[in-house]
């Protein structure tokens, strides 16, 4: 910094494709400041040191940053201004904030700018200072990319590069950079094995009106692929070519990107070349699932749930006998998934929580720290895979043996909560804030909050986050539309006690015309028993109770031809009615 002549740097927890999960190789803020956690900015001055997250990792980044120089800013805290305005407050006018413009978006570039320039403080694009510093740092991913064409995709290539033209057609530009590595690989119907657990490949991709351009490192491809891209006017080259590429583009073409996921390395390659800044079409593109690619994920999701079925099962019979370790059930709980056909990896890094562990809302054991599973103890576990014909994503609290005074309540609190969501009916146009709305309303009543969204999108073989649909209290001007796949998680966390989260993943559905307007609804796709002895039924409704026995009666139906005697057996009792009728 010194020497680049900066007052400040910026360490955000992003790579150059601004994914949420990210190769080892552009994991600098993890590496600088020991936390691991999927999201949280660095900040570092001549003399100090911050680290800035969210709700979801104030006590994971408390862990990490112990005996550290490092001090923990919880961003979100009435009293905790984000790292923006503590840099205004930690520099005089006249200084230089720097950055990696590989790894920091338009977006976030004027955003940081509108709020330091009236202090006189200059944000500077810098290059990357992490080849210097960081030794043995990993190279770039160079793991092979296949073809994904089977039934279930539905589109072909050919059709997804022409609704993108068409889309670019629209906002009266010629070409549409493409920087989201789950897009890319979307559009292309292939996958990738570069990051865990996200089915996809390090590359940029540039379509113009005629063809289109894969910027990828050489010895991804094989020689099928290949043929396949080229089939359909798809030429490949380097992966670092691409700025050569955008630096030569005619002066009459115009170039669409989305300014929050293109880096501005990118945007200084384009020089002068015309270009529209809004989201990229190729979201709104892949979050719309096609009939085959939900007709698959109820496959994989019964699967899916009928392995869940065996590893509770298994709870019940082992934790009274113990021990049970929570890295223990996630390993054994993976192992029941690798039974089931299809099965390729996890979808992320199972979350298995027990007592105090459960109300850390991404909490992740570690051998040096994790809990044993106990009777009268709750457990939570949120977990999902990645199969050959879909991705799965889904959250059970338990307890075996009598829960804690107080838990039952809470349980039946986000039970009550999830219902709300999973029987929502609302018009077409409306936003996710506005169902997130309705989840939290019960919980609010009783003086609840929880820091998390309630939903989030879901990819189709590809990664368990996308957007741009997700239920959070954020206004977020995306409107829910048929084929959407979002989850539904609302949830109590005590700190130091326990937590509750139930979830399943939900489709959006059409749900008729009145005289008002067309309606929507959502459809549960997940399959498995929330623990009935669990529930107060003092607190629920007739509809709510009816809800629970129908939502069981279509698990029991799905899963009881997947699964053994013993297992449908337990599947039975863990079904059967709230209440005798």
């Amino acid at each position: 910094m010194s020497a680049a002549g900066y007052d400040a740097w910026i360490v955000t927890s992003a790579d150059p494709h601004a994914g949420e999960y990210v190769p080892a190789r552009w994991q600098t803020r993890a590496w600088l400041t020991g936390f691991d956690g999927s999201a949280g900015t660095a900040v570092v001055t001549a003399d100090k040191a911050g680290l800035w997250v969210d709700s979801r990792y104030y006590l994971a980044a408390e862990v990490a940053l112990t005996g550290t120089e490092i001090t923990l800013h919880k961003s979100g805290l009435p009293e905790v201004p984000d790292f923006p305005e503590w840099l205004k407050s930690e520099l005089s006018g006249g200084s230089r904030v720097g950055y990696d413009e590989s790894c920091f978006t338009v977006h976030e570039v004027k955003t940081l700018s509108d709020t330091l320039s009236p202090a006189r403080i200059t944000v500077a694009a810098g290059s990357d200072p992490f080849d210097t510093i960081w030794p043995d740092r990993p190279a770039r991913p160079r793991r092979p990319v296949r073809l994904f064409e089977t039934e279930c995709i539905g589109t072909s290539r050919a059709k997804k590069l022409d609704e993108i033209r068409a889309a670019v057609s629209r906002t009266g530009a010629t070409h549409c950079l493409v920087t989201a590595l789950d897009e890319i690989v979307y559009t292309l119907n292939v996958r990738g094995e570069d990051i865990p657990f996200n089915p996809v490949a390090v590359a940029y991709l540039l379509v113009a009106p005629t063809g289109a351009t894969l910027f990828i490192d050489s010895g991804k491809l094989d020689a099928d692929t290949e043929r396949a891209l080229k089939h359909d006017s798809v030429a490949t080259a380097p992966y670092e070519a691409v700025f050569e590429t955008l630096r030569s583009i005619p002066n009459d073409a115009c170039v669409v990107f989305d300014p929050a996921k293109t880096n501005m390395a990118l945007k200084a390659a384009l020089g002068d070349t015309r270009v529209v800044e809004q989201p990229s079409p190729v979201e709104r593109l892949k979050a719309i699932k096609s009939a085959s690619e939900l007709e698959c994920l109820d496959g994989c999701s019964a699967r899916d749930g009928a392995a869940l079925v065996e590893f509770l099962s298994w709870l019940e019979e082992t934790v009274p006998v113990g021990p049970v370790t929570e890295l223990a059930a996630a390993d054994r709980l993976e192992q029941f998934r690798r039974n089931r056909g299809g099965y390729l990896e996890p979808s992320f890094t199972t979350i298995s929580g027990s007592g105090p562990n459960g109300a850390v809302v991404h909490y992740s054991a570690r051998p040096e720290t994790q809990g044993t599973l106990e009777v009268g103890v709750p457990y939570l576990v949120d977990s999902g895979a990645q199969y050959t014909d879909g991705t799965t994503d889904i959250t059970r609290t338990v307890c075996i043996g009598s829960p804690p005074d107080g838990f039952r309540a809470d349980f039946t609190r986000v039970l009550r909560a999830h219902i709300a969501v999973a029987t929502a009916r609302f018009p077409r146009g409306t936003y996710g804030y506005q169902i997130d709305a309705i989840a939290r309303a019960g919980l609010w009543r009783d003086g609840i909050q929880y820091g998390h969204g309630t939903g989030h999108g879901v990819g189709f073989r590809l990664n368990v986050h996308e957007g741009p649909q997700k239920m959070s209290p954020a206004p977020h001007a995306v409107a829910l539309e048929k084929g959407m796949l979002i989850s539904n998680e609302p949830g109590v966390y005590r700190t130091g006690r326990w937590g509750v989260r139930i979830e399943n993943l939900v489709t959006v559905v059409d749900d008729g015309e009145t005289e008002f307007g067309s309606f929507l609804a959502f459809r549960t796709v997940s399959f498995c028993p929330i623990q009935r002895d669990l529930i107060d039924l003092e607190l629920l409704t007739d509809d709510e109770v009816a809800w629970v026995d129908e939502y069981h009666s279509a698990v029991r139906e799905r899963l009881t031809p997947l699964l053994d005697e013993p297992h449908a057996s337990w599947l039975a009792d863990a079904t059967a009615p709230l209440v005798e009728r």
